[in-house]
């Protein structure tokens, strides 16, 4: 039968009580999995972000290299009037002397 003891100065009301349910056990079941699988996604996230940038950090350094490198060619041919290419092969030989200079012992 009904509980009169909800009744309050002339208002009724209706409360819910389920606390050792098996409703209210599968509720905080799912919480506690929702908060493992949501901790698991957060560590992946922060791994992720951490492997991005350690990769991230060489590709930018070369790319800046080989644009800086690109500068340099371009405002030597402009200088010069000679094509970049045969800038970039002038380059390159002198490179190799270098090398072949300092294996045969010489000093610079």
């Amino acid at each position: 039968m009904s509980d009169t003891s909800g009744v309050k100065a002339g208002r009724a009301y209706v409360e819910f009580f389920a606390q050792d349910g098996p409703l209210i056990r599968g509720m905080q079941s799912m919480s506690r999995r929702l908060s493992k699988f949501s901790d698991s996604c957060y560590a992946l996230a922060k791994k992720t972000a951490l492997h991005l940038a350690v990769i991230s950090g060489p590709i930018l350094l070369a790319a800046k290299q080989f644009m800086d490198f690109g500068d340099k060619v371009e405002k030597m041919s402009q200088r010069t009037g000679m094509g970049a290419r045969a800038i970039s092969e002038l380059g390159y030989a002198a490179q190799l002397c270098e090398l072949q200079h300092r294996r045969a012992g010489c000093p610079s």
